[in-house]
Order: C-alpha cells, then sequence, then structure tokens
C-alpha cells in the first residue's frame, strides 16, 4: 500500500487544529504527516492500518499516533449505504506546541514515555466517560481553556493503564 503524505492546512499561529468529520465513509487515504493525532471514532466501523499492522476499529474507540506513523480507517464495504454517517473527532498538534523541549520537563516526563510509545501507534481500551466529553467538548472552549484542556487530555491518555500498542 502507498503511503501519501499529509500536509494538513491548520492555523499556524494555533497551539493545536481540532477537526470532526461526518461523512457517508470515511475517504483518507494510508498516509501520515508532520503532527501527532488524537482520533476519536464516534460512530463508525472497519479496518485500521497502522504501521505495519491491520485491526478492526469500532464506535467509541481512541487512538493517538505520532507524527510520521502511516494510518487510515477504511470502512466496512458498503458502510455507505447504510443511513448513519462515519463520525469522528481529530484533534492534531506538533512536537513542538508548547516549545521544543516541553517534552524534555520533569513534569513531562509520563507524557513523554507515552509519546514514544505513540510512534507505534496506541489505542486506548475503555476511554473514561470524562476523557471522551472533554475531547467533545474542546470546540465550544476558547483561549487559553482550550490548551488547558489539551493538556488534561494528554495527562489522561499518558497516564491510562489500559491501552494496546497497535504496531
Amino acid at each position: 500500500m502507498d503511503v501519501t503524505f499529509e500536509k494538513l492546512i491548520v492555523d499556524e499561529h494555533g497551539v493545536f487544529h481540532y477537526q470532526e468529520f461526518k461523512q457517508p465513509r470515511f475517504t483518507s487515504p494510508f498516509h501520515l504527516h508532520d503532527e501527532f493525532e488524537i482520533i476519536l471514532i464516534v460512530k463508525s466501523h472497519g479496518k485500521l492500518y497502522v504501521g505495519s499492522n491491520v485491526t478492526n476499529f469500532n464506535d467509541g474507540d481512541l487512538y493517538f499516533f505520532a507524527c510520521g506513523l502511516p494510518h487510515c480507517f477504511y470502512n466496512t464495504h458498503g458502510y455507505e449505504k447504510g443511513n448513519e454517517m462515519a463520525h469522528a473527532i481529530t484533534i492534531f498538534f506538533k512536537k513542538d506546541f508548547l516549545g521544543n523541549d516541553f517534552f524534555e520537563k520533569t513534569e513531562s516526563t509520563i507524557l513523554n514515555k507515552f509519546i514514544k510509545k505513540s510512534e507505534r501507534g496506541i489505542q486506548i481500551i475503555h476511554p473514561s466517560q470524562s476523557l471522551i466529553e472533554r475531547i467533545f467538548n474542546l470546540s465550544r472552549k476558547t483561549n487559553l481553556e482550550k490548551v488547558s484542556d489539551l493538556l488534561l487530555i494528554l495527562n489522561e491518555l499518558s497516564i491510562t493503564k489500559h491501552f494496546s500498542i497497535l504496531s
């Protein structure tokens, strides 16, 4: 499978990019990009191709991918013929979103370990309802509330004990 480099069109002055996808089926090719990605599958199912692995994905699944990790979500054949739309929420951010050495700081030690694991792709198993709600509500936040909530999301992801390495 060929890998496509995806140049995200984001606000260069923003800390991160939040995007919601609602479409008949997921259409992104097998791709990689320069940003980290948190993706919540709100409604959909099919196959996830990540790195050298293929696995199933379903409603409610939550993933974290490092920059440069090839991935794509393919819906089950005929998904678009159903009455439901494929729905996902994504959060993209660059490694230096809070400065070049943020992940090297003492307070970021656990997060840095999680970031290193994400080079192989991570699925969060049974994410908490509070984490899901925080991801949903991120689009309604403004100013520094957005940044603080992203940090809270990253903190909860980094301390979870229930995850699976994908590739």
